[in-house]
C-alpha cells in the first residue's frame, strides 16, 4: 500500500515560521526522507524553494473531479539537514536579536509532544 502525502506529511516535515527583527515572517520547511518517503507525489525544488504535491485521482469506481496537484513556496526549504543548519538558517539571527533586547518568536511544528515552540 502506498502511502498517502497529505496524511503521512507529518513523518518527513516539520514547519518552521519564523519572526525576523524587521518583522517580516519567514515560512521555512525542514524535510527528512523516510523509507517511505512519498518521491512519486513530491517534487522538492531547493532552488526554487517549492514543494509541488502530486495526488492521482482515484479514477476505479466513480467520478473523481479532485484537485490532483497542489504547489508550495517556503522562504527556505531544509532537505535532509542537520540540527546545525537548520539553527543556523532558522534561528540564530533571531536569538541574536533577542539577547539584544528585540522580540523574536520561532514558532515549529512538528511531531506531537517535542515542545518546538519558544517566543521570548
Amino acid at each position: 500500500a502506498q502511502s498517502h502525502p497529505r496524511r503521512n506529511a507529518h513523518r518527513f516535515a516539520r514547519w518552521i515560521v519564523l519572526t525576523m527583527p524587521s518583522n517580516r515572517v519567514q515560512v521555512a520547511i525542514r524535510t527528512r526522507p523516510t523509507s517511505n518517503f512519498a518521491r512519486s507525489e513530491l517534487k522538492i525544488d531547493n532552488k526554487g524553494n517549492n514543494i509541488n504535491v502530486h495526488v492521482a485521482r482515484d479514477m476505479s469506481q466513480y467520478v473523481n473531479n479532485k484537485q490532483e496537484d497542489w504547489a508550495f513556496k517556503f522562504n527556505n526549504i531544509l532537505h535532509n539537514v542537520d540540527q546545525e543548519v537548520t539553527y543556523e538558517t532558522c534561528a540564530e539571527d533571531i536569538v541574536n536579536s533577542v539577547l539584544q533586547g528585540y522580540n523574536g518568536t520561532i514558532m515549529a511544528y512538528g511531531q506531537t509532544g517535542q515542545r518546538r515552540s519558544r517566543s521570548y
